[in-house]
C-alpha cells in the first residue's frame, strides 16, 4: 500500500474492478486527495482532525471517521440524516449501532481488518435507521493514520431506490404480469436446475402441463375482464395446493406449467386431480352472476439422462393432449402407448406450435390468448 509519511498517513484499501465501481468509490477518494494535499501544502496547521472534520462535512455521501474501537469520532451532516441520529447522539457510540444485530460480528470483522491495513472490497448491506427503517447502502472504507493512532474513514452511500428498481426489474424479468407467477423463461430456467439437482440425488421431479378448459369462450362470452379474472383465481388456487418446493409458471395464453421434485407419476397424479377438483368447484365472480371453469392435467416425469425439462414437458403436453379429446377436466398420466395413438404427431405439432408462438409472445412483450 502507498504511505504519504507525514505526521498523518493515508492508506487507501484496493478498490473492486472497473465493472464493480459506483458513485460511492468514486466519493471516497477526493476525501482523502484533498486532504493528502493541503496537509502537505500547510505542515503549519496544528489540528488535522479538525481540518478533517471540515473537509468531510461538505461531502455529499455520508462520512464518518472510527476510531479503532469502531467509535464513531465524527460523522458529517450527510451521515447524521442518514442514520437518523442528530451528530451529538452519534458522537462515542459505536458504529454497530446502526448494523441489524445478525451482522455485527461480520461488520466488526470487517471494521477489523480495515484498521489492521488488509483489503476490505466496497459492498452493499442493510443499515437500520435511529426509527428502526432498514436502508440498502453502499459502504466504502479507508485507514487514515492521525500520529500514532489508527482511524477508519467509511463512507455510506443510500442505495436504497437503485436496490428496488433492481428488484422491481427483476420481478419483471421473471414473473407473469398478470398472474404473478414464474413466467415461462423464468420457469424453464427453474426447472432445468431442478432436473440437474435430481439427476445428481437420483430423485426425478415430475411435472404437470395445465390448459384451462373452454377458455376463449369465457372470453367471447363474458369479455376479457373476466377471463384475466378466471386466470388469476386459477392462478391462486393452484399456488395454494401446492407445496413451496413447487414450481409453478405459466407458458402463455391459458397454459400453465407445475413442477413437483422428486415425485413419481402416481404421487404427481394425485396433486394434479386434487387441483383438478378445487378449480372445478372454484366460482369467479363475472356480470350477471358467477363463473365456473374447468382444467385439464397432462402428467409424465423427466427421465434419467435428460438434462432440461422440455421432454417431460412435451410428454407430458402428449398426456394433456390425450385429456383434452377425452372429454376435458381430467388428468391423464404419459405412457409410451400414447405415441401410437391416432393423433399424438398433431399433439407434437400442435405443443412445437405453442411453444414458438409463446417464444414470439415473451419477446414482443404480448400475452396472447389462444382456444382450447
Amino acid at each position: 500500500m502507498t504511505r504519504v509519511t507525514e505526521s498523518i498517513t493515508h492508506e487507501s484499501t484496493p478498490q473492486a474492478g472497473p465493472g464493480d465501481e459506483h458513485q460511492a468509490h468514486a466519493d471516497a477518494r477526493p476525501i482523502n486527495a484533498v486532504a493528502d494535499g493541503i496537509y502537505s501544502h500547510f505542515p503549519e496547521l496544528a489540528d488535522r482532525e479538525q481540518l478533517f472534520a471540515r473537509l468531510i462535512d461538505g461531502i455529499q455521501p455520508g462520512v464518518c471517521l472510527l476510531n479503532a474501537d469502531g467509535e464513531i469520532v465524527h460523522a458529517n451532516a450527510s451521515c447524521s440524516e442518514l442514520f437518523g441520529y442528530e451528530r451529538e447522539e452519534l458522537i462515542g457510540r459505536s458504529f454497530l449501532c446502526v448494523v441489524k444485530a445478525d451482522r455485527r460480528d461480520t461488520m466488526r470483522h470487517l471494521h477489523d481488518e480495515v484498521i489492521r491495513g488488509n483489503q476490505v472490497h466496497p459492498f452493499e448491506t442493510t443499515l437500520v435507521r435511529s426509527d428502526g427503517r432498514e436502508i440498502w447502502t453502499q459502504i466504502s472504507s479507508n485507514r487514515l493514520q492521525f500520529n500514532d493512532q489508527f482511524y477508519r474513514v467509511m463512507s455510506v452511500v443510500d442505495v436504497t431506490e437503485r436496490k428496488r428498481l433492481e428488484e422491481s426489474l427483476q420481478v419483471l424479468a421473471t414473473t407473469d404480469p398478470l398472474t404473478g407467477v414464474a413466467n415461462r423463461r423464468h420457469f424453464l430456467e427453474l426447472a432445468r436446475h431442478e432436473v440437474l439437482r435430481g439427476r445428481r440425488q437420483e430423485r426425478l421431479p415430475a411435472v404437470l402441463m395445465v390448459d384451462l378448459d373452454f377458455f376463449k369462450r369465457i372470453n367471447d362470452t363474458c369479455g376479457h375482464a373476466t377471463g384475466d379474472r378466471v386466470l388469476m383465481e386459477f392462478s391462486l388456487c393452484c399456488e395454494h395446493g401446492i407445496r413451496d418446493s413447487d414450481i409453478f409458471g405459466r407458458l402463455g395464453g391459458e397454459e400453465f406449467a407445475i413442477l413437483l421434485p422428486e415425485l413419481d407419476e402416481k404421487a404427481a397424479a394425485e396433486t394434479a386431480e386434487r387441483l383438478r377438483k378445487n378449480v372445478a368447484a372454484l366460482p369467479v365472480p363475472a356480470a350477471g352472476g358467477e363463473v365456473y371453469f374447468s382444467a385439464s392435467f397432462g402428467v409424465a416425469r423427466a427421465m434419467p439422462g435428460e438434462t432440461s425439462i422440455e421432454a417431460a414437458l412435451h410428454r407430458a403436453d402428449v398426456a394433456l393432449y390425450r385429456a383434452k379429446h377425452g372429454g376435458r377436466n381430467r388428468v391423464e398420466v404419459y405412457s409410451d402407448s400414447m405415441q401410437a395413438v391416432d393423433g399424438e404427431e398433431s399433439a407434437s405439432t400442435d405443443y412445437a406450435r405453442r411453444m414458438r408462438e409463446a417464444d414470439s409472445a415473451s419477446q414482443a412483450n404480448k400475452d396472447p390468448r389462444k382456444s382450447a
